[in-house]
């Protein structure tokens, strides 16, 4: 499968735009996990993008995992 090539401003904003639509679904109670298992995202490529959220927010995975064991998510 090609990936059609994307501007890195495009990337940016569409990137916010889903993370700011998935986190409203799962705060509705109507969406999760952010994507299906079958979609063939490799370990690689969720670490590659947690990563780089952690680091836009100015979060550590540190914060992440006390943030997860406080809501139960």
């Amino acid at each position: 499968m090609e990936i059609p090539a994307l501007a890195l401003d495009d990337l940016q904003k569409l990137m916010a735009a889903l993370c700011k639509a998935y986190a409203h679904a799962v705060e509705l109670g109507e969406v999760e996990p952010p994507v299906a298992s079958r979609t063939g995202i490799s370990s690689t490529a969720a670490m590659i993008v947690a990563a780089g959220l952690l680091k836009a927010s100015g979060m550590s995975a540190f914060e992440l995992g006390f943030w997860q064991s406080w809501t139960g998510r």
